[in-house]
């Protein structure tokens, strides 16, 4: 590495020298010559560089000396005969000179000037590099202009302008494949790639004609922007860097094919930007996620196998089949894009869109004012404030009333808040709006279980998991579904799907834990459960479900610190107030039990559930009578019961306790019994 910088530090010492030698200031010229030889003693070109600045000096002989050097280091050194032959012509050697010269003629011929005069021949007019270039710093300038931060752009806006996205190409939008190509991620991005495209744009369209290096380009980057949706269809893909990849593919095949065509300091003169580009960016991305490594190998791919078909003798003679190459390489470009957009098609259909956010509708872009109202929502309900956020998806909504996913995320604020019915009101608009987004069946399920309809809920489960069948947390919210209906071994199967598709999924261990609490199979319960605790230690369900089967087994200490941390950790979560109310209630230990911290903790359960939980009343009547509030006691005991939904089986035990309370009675747990199924 410290050799490569040693020589681009020569080079840059040599280029000055020779802006001086123009000039005519020949002492500046020989001392830059002077470093660059200093750095790089092997570089022939600085030292006819100095042999000339020397001779302008008349340091004769120490001119002859680098021009011998020159020409030992390399033979095609086209400037050290000339000068040779200068000094020759000075001392009255004729012939010598003569010789030098047509010596210097023909390594010039066969060297970087003569190879450029040559492909000046075959391709007289550079339209293609610089087209593209403008093209895409253009629209870099108007995506600015509009308004898109030119350093860090939001991924709304570069959808808006035209990245690709799979689920937005399986739509129909497959025009996303090329304009991709001229969407770029930050000032950064587009000035990386515009510096390499005309860097090696310049040569690699003269060798393969103006015509032909569009070609190229354009099938470079559809087929890096196909591999991105293939491969990564989660990501959006923006930038020219896949076409770039192409340019240095189809350089490489061209050598392939006609190898030695190219002057090595032709080739040398690229590898600032060649090595530059090609290290960093697939360097860089294979070490970071989210990098479009596809579009890269995609592009380079592509750019290498036209670049063997294209590849033809740098000849006038070689011109006549240039057409019918490009031809031929169009249409198998276009074929293979559509065959692999087929694929790319039937593969987006079986996963229902990019993680089951349905597709087009749900991911369609908004406006900056609703992305702007969205971005503070999702802090605020980052931060546990609902009320905030849906004041701020109101907003949003009322800027695109339209638009599925505003709908959605708005659901799960009022979810989150308790209000379910409003939840299930925006529910039933995002997918009135976005048939295909399974996010949203999964979380109005979610909604019917918080109401404890659980056939609608698994109906709506039923639904995201046609949509999208890796969509894990559908899977684990019909077990909790399942569970609430009584079907114990159709909860554990869900979860167990659940965590074949995601086996770091912390929620389906603890609704796999609740569901085997349902079965009495405590041991394993707990198990479960700690299991998603260790995975995520924010997990409620996962302390309220082991604080239950810990309960059951008469472990009522260690249930009741789990039970606390359920409700810490989800303070509106009115399940778990509502079982450790109960254990503090009826608990037979009397260090546990805490009337009044139980009454607190079941009228709360019973608020956020609009008081029509008949197994909640009853853990208000507990509490009561553990508080000495017997009249409270009975009055909410006989309401429990006077309940349709209370349980026909259980009514016999309720009128127990019911005369217990009448009788200024607590009531009191027998045998271990964390809670109650509610």
């Amino acid at each position: 590495m410290a050799g490569y910088f040693a020589k681009s530090s020569a080079q840059s010492y040599a280029a000055r020298g020779g802006h001086y030698l123009k000039k005519g200031l020949h002492e500046k010229a020989a001392a830059s010559f002077g470093k660059a030889l200093a750095r790089d003693p092997e570089n022939a070109d600085a030292h006819a560089g100095r042999a000339a600045a020397l001779l302008g000096l008349g340091r004769v002989e120490d001119a002859l000396a680098h021009c011998n050097r020159a020409i030992a280091l390399d033979a095609e050194c086209a400037a050290a005969y000339r000068v040779r032959a200068a000094i020759h012509q000075q001392g009255g050697r004729a012939e010598e000179a003569a010789a030098d010269l047509e010596a210097g003629r023909r390594a010039a011929a066969r060297g970087p000037e003569g190879f450029r005069a040559a492909l000046a021949a075959l391709t007289p007019r550079l339209l293609i590099t610089p087209a593209l270039v403008a093209i895409n710093l253009v629209v870099f300038g108007l995506m600015v202009a509009s308004g898109v931060d030119a350093a860090e752009p939001e991924i709304a806006d570069l959808v808006r302008w035209g990245a690709g996205l799979t689920a937005l190409s399986v739509e129909g939008e497959w025009w996303r494949l090329l304009t991709a190509t001229f969407v770029h991620i930050g000032f950064l991005h587009v000035a990386f790639n515009m510096w390499v495209l005309w860097d090696a744009g310049r040569l690699v369209e003269r060798v393969f004609g103006n015509a032909g290096f569009l070609v190229l380009y354009v099938a470079s980057g559809l087929v890096g922007s196909l591999a991105s949706n293939l491969l990564n269809p989660d990501v959006v893909c923006a930038g020219a860097s896949g076409a770039v990849f192409g340019v240095y593919g189809a350089l490489l095949g061209f050598l392939v094919r006609c190898r030695g065509s190219i002057p090595k300091k032709v080739l040398a003169g690229l590898s600032k930007s060649g090595v530059a580009f090609l290290g960093y960016n697939l360097f860089y991305g294979f070490m970071h996620a989210g990098i479009d490594v596809a579009a890269h190998v995609g592009g380079l791919a592509a750019g290498f196998a036209c670049g063997l078909v294209m590849a033809q003798p740098l000849s006038r003679k070689a011109l006549a089949g240039r057409r019918a190459r490009n031809l031929l390489v169009g249409v198998g470009a276009a074929l293979l894009v559509a065959a692999g957009a087929g694929v790319v098609a039937s593969q987006g259909a079986g996963r229902g869109g990019a993680e089951g956010l349905g597709g087009l509708e749900s991911l369609r872009p908004m406006s900056e004012a609703a992305g702007r109202e969205l971005n503070q929502a999702m802090a605020y309900l980052d931060q546990g404030q609902h009320q905030r956020a849906i004041t701020r998806l109101d907003r949003a909504i009322q800027l695109e009333p339209k638009h599925p996913l505003l709908h959605a995320i708005r659901g799960d604020a009022y979810l989150a808040k308790g209000d379910w019915d409003r939840a299930i009101a925006d529910f039933d608009e995002a997918v009135r709006l976005a048939p295909k987004f399974a996010i949203a069946y999964s979380d109005r399920a979610a909604a019917h279980i918080a109401k404890e309809d659980w056939a609608r809920a698994v109906a709506d489960c039923d639904a995201a998991i046609r949509l999208e069948p890796t969509l894990a947390f559908a899977y684990a919210n019909r077990a909790v579904a399942y569970s609430g209906a009584g079907q114990a071994d159709k909860a554990i199967a869900d979860c167990d799907k659940a965590l074949g598709l995601e086996p770091d999924f912390a929620q389906a261990y603890a609704n796999r834990g609740e569901a085997r609490v349902l079965k009495g199979d405590y041991a394993r319960a707990i198990a479960d459960c700690a299991q998603a605790i260790e995975l995520d230690p924010t997990t409620g369900s996962a302390y309220l479900h082991r604080g239950v089967a810990l309960g059951h087994q008469g472990e009522h200490e260690k249930a009741a610190a789990d039970l606390k941390q359920a409700v810490t950790l989800d303070p509106l979560g009115w399940l778990a107030q509502e079982r450790l109310a109960w254990l503090l209630a009826t608990c037979p230990k009397d260090a546990l039990r805490d009337g009044v911290a139980a009454v607190t903790l079941a009228t709360q359960a019973c608020e956020v559930t609009k008081w029509r939980r008949p197994r909640y009343l009853e853990t208000l009547a507990a509490a009561c009578a553990e508080a000495g509030r017997f009249a409270d006691a009975v009055k909410w005991q006989k309401q429990a019961i006077e309940s349709p939904a209370y349980p026909q089986g259980e009514l016999a035990a309720a009128r127990k306790r019911l005369e217990l309370y009448e009788a200024g009675k607590p009531h009191r747990e027998e045998k271990p019994n964390g809670g109650k199924a509610g």
